[in-house]
Parts: structure tokens; C-alpha cells; sequence
């Protein structure tokens, strides 16, 4: 007995060993592999392609895209980065070019998801960067900041307004969100508006840490080396190809009869968002700033006249995710036809641009920034609820 037990105890000590071993080199593998890109392949189209940026900006993009961290209250944000084409502060946010922030500048705080961040483009092209040299060429420099997030809805942006205006001791003179595509996905995915995206993933992880032990469980070895190298993990991924086939099966069970249907669905976001108006509001005349909301444009709303590669992009996207196709008309339309101060629907800003200028179904080259921002400016200059030109500074 003393030598089957002895037997038994060398072999126990041998697993052991082997285990810690590969446990061991699990980490160093997890540790030396380069960072999984979250936006997955970086799409160029004919015009960035032949930027000598082009292909610069898809490697610092995945970079950056790989490692998102946790910020409070909003989620998520990048860690600073400092690229040919990116550079990210302190404080999680792109660079701004043409922006002047000297003392007393007339400030303007910016909030949208990956397409006001500037997906597809260098700092330079980004719409806050472009907006920033449409006042400066008019002799009237601002400050811009860019506060724009991949895969960030509105109501993340709200938070972080929030979060930054109790933060600064100086209020911004305007606050502009851009939105659309995000929203419009999350409400999609979940079939209710105001839940950010990738619910799911974040609930599984809170609620994997908080439960308590249960018997017979191997819950705790799906955080071991082995498992994170070997299983697949969920991701924080900020692009279509993260996107299900289908809504998640539990949020389209509890939705309302009325929300189960396409535009009961986009009913509800359109007067979900147009309450993130009223709060906005109120913040404003608190803080004294003015602001305005631009609803953005997107692949499969309104009528642009689509290149081939254009056509190419919307097939295969499409293809791979049933239903969304019909749910962005539904919401655009429903989004065209309301009338509100600070409210500009700027959806239909392509609809006579034959240039190919979408990267995906969301992202736009920097020749898009360039006629969104012509837009957007535009508005600003011509509507005093949202912008007064007595505030600007002269340029010395």
C-alpha cells in the first residue's frame, strides 16, 4: 500500500509540475502575442489608398483599438498614444489639429462614437480637426476637444459631459454631439433604446466576479493562461464583424410587443434621444453654453448614389447581419422628419456625392469629414440658437 501510495504521489507532483509549466508558458505566450486588433481589418478605400498615411493609420489604429481601458461611468476609453497618425493625451483624447487653446479661446467640446474619433483617418482629417481649421481659415481660431469614443451611444456621451463639466473650471461656449450609427446598432442589437453596446459581454464579467463560489464549479479556470490563450474570449469589438447575426434572443423576449417591430423600435430610440435633448438643455442653461446635436449619416440610409466599392462594402456587411438593413431607414426617416431647436439631421449630407467616400458601413475618409463638417458649419454660422458669431474671438 505505502508503495501504490508512493506511485500515486510521484505522478501527482508530475501533473502538478506540468500544469504550473503550462500555465507558465500560456502566460508568456499571452504576454509576447501582438494585441488583437478590435476594429479588425482596416478598410481603405480608392482615395486613402493612395495616402502615403494610409497604411500608417490601419497599423496605429489596430494598436490603439487593442487595448481600450476602463473608464467610470462611460466604460471605456483609450490609454494615451502617441503615433505618426494618432496621438492620444493624458487624458484619453485625439489630438485636435488647427484647435488654438490659448487663455480665454472660445472653447468647443465635441461628442460622438468612432466617426467623430476619426476611424479611417489621421488626426488631421478627423471632423473635430477639420471643423477647427473651418474657423480658423475665417480668421476666428477656437479651441476643440475632442471627446469622441469608439462604440461609445449617446448616453455615454451625456455621462462624460457630465463628468468633464463638474471636472473644468471653465464651461465650454458650445458643446456639439454627433451621432446615429451607434445608437441605432445598440438599439437594434437589445430591440430597447439607451443600452450602450456590448452589454453582454460587460454583465458577464461583472457577474462572473460577484457570484459566489458554487460547488462542483470550474468557473475559476476560464481565467487561468490556458483557457484565455486556448478559448475563445469575448471583446470589446468596436466593428460589424462584432456585431450578432441576429438581436440578443433575452433583450428581444422582454421587449414590448410594440418595440419587437421595426418602427416601434425606431419610435422608441428617436424619443429616447430626443430626451437626451431635454437634459442637455438644462445642463446648458445651468453652465451657459449652447449647443447642437447632428444626426449623422450612414451606408444603408438615405439615397447616396453608391460607387461600386461602395456596393461591395454594403453586400457583404449586410450579408452578415439579417434585419439591420431595413432598421436604419426606419430610424433616419422617422429622424428626418423631426423638428427641433439644436436638432440637425445631416443624414442626407451624400445623397449627391457620387466620390466613394464610406470605409465601412459607419466610417467615412476624411474627403466625408471634409463635406459633413462644410455642413455642420454652415448650420452653426446660420443658426443663432445654436451659435453666436459676437462670441468668437478675433484672431490678433
Amino acid at each position: 500500500m505505502t508503495r501504490v501510495a508512493g506511485v500515486i504521489w510521484v505522478w501527482l507532483r508530475a501533473t502538478l509540475v506540468l500544469l504550473v509549466c503550462i500555465e507558465l508558458i500560456a502566460y508568456a505566450y499571452l504576454d509576447l502575442r501582438p494585441k488583437r486588433p478590435v476594429l479588425g481589418e482596416c478598410h481603405l478605400n480608392d482615395d486613402t489608398k493612395s495616402q502615403a498615411w494610409g497604411p500608417i493609420l490601419c497599423h496605429e489604429e489596430s494598436l490603439v483599438a487593442g487595448q481600450p481601458t476602463y473608464e467610470p461611468y462611460a466604460l471605456w476609453r483609450y490609454p494615451p498614444y502617441k503615433g505618426q497618425t494618432i496621438d492620444i493625451d493624458e487624458d484619453g483624447l485625439r489630438h485636435t489639429d488647427y484647435s488654438r487653446c490659448d487663455a480665454g479661446a472660445y472653447t468647443i467640446w465635441m461628442f460622438g462614437g468612432s466617426a467623430l474619433w476619426g476611424s479611417g483617418s489621421p488626426d488631421s482629417g478627423t471632423i473635430p480637426s477639420l471643423l477647427a481649421n473651418a474657423y480658423a481659415s475665417r480668421g476666428h481660431p477656437v479651441c476643440i476637444r475632442n471627446f469622441g469614443m469608439l462604440g461609445w451611444v449617446s448616453n455615454q456621451e451625456l455621462v462624460a459631459l457630465v463628468l468633464m463639466l463638474k471636472r473644468s473650471d471653465i464651461a465650454p461656449k458650445l458643446v456639439i454631439f454627433y451621432d446615429g450609427i451607434n445608437d441605432v446598432l445598440a438599439c437594434w442589437q437589445y430591440r430597447r433604446p439607451g443600452l450602450h453596446l456590448h452589454v453582454e459581454v460587460i454583465r458577464e464579467r461583472l457577474e462572473s466576479i460577484s457570484a459566489p463560489p458554487t460547488a462542483g464549479s470550474f468557473f475559476y479556470l476560464r481565467n487561468s493562461n490556458v483557457a484565455r490563450a486556448v478559448l475563445p474570449s469575448p471583446s470589446l469589438a468596436l466593428s460589424m464583424s462584432g456585431m450578432p447575426a441576429v438581436p440578443h434572443p433575452d433583450y428581444l423576449a422582454a421587449a414590448g410587443p410594440a418595440q419587437k417591430t421595426t418602427s416601434g423600435a425606431a419610435n422608441a430610440l428617436v424619443s429616447y434621444y430626443l430626451r437626451n435633448l431635454q437634459v442637455v438643455a438644462a445642463l446648458a442653461q445651468q453652465y451657459g453654453f449652447r449647443y447642437a446635436f447632428f444626426w449623422q449619416p450612414a451606408l444603408w440610409a438615405e439615397h447616396k448614389p453608391l460607387s461600386d466599392e461602395e456596393k461591395a462594402i454594403s453586400r457583404i456587411q449586410s450579408n452578415s447581419v439579417a434585419g439591420i438593413t431595413s432598421f436604419f431607414p426606419a430610424v433616419y426617416e422617422r429622424m428626418r422628419s423631426v423638428r427641433q431647436p439644436h436638432l440637425y439631421y445631416i443624414g442626407d449630407a451624400f445623397n449627391n456625392v457620387r466620390t466613394s467616400l464610406y470605409l465601412d458601413y459607419a466610417h467615412i475618409s476624411p474627403r466625408g469629414n471634409a463635406i459633413v463638417v462644410q455642413r455642420m458649419f454652415t448650420i452653426l454660422r446660420a443658426d443663432k440658437r445654436a451659435f453666436d458669431k459676437s462670441m468668437i474671438p478675433k484672431r490678433d
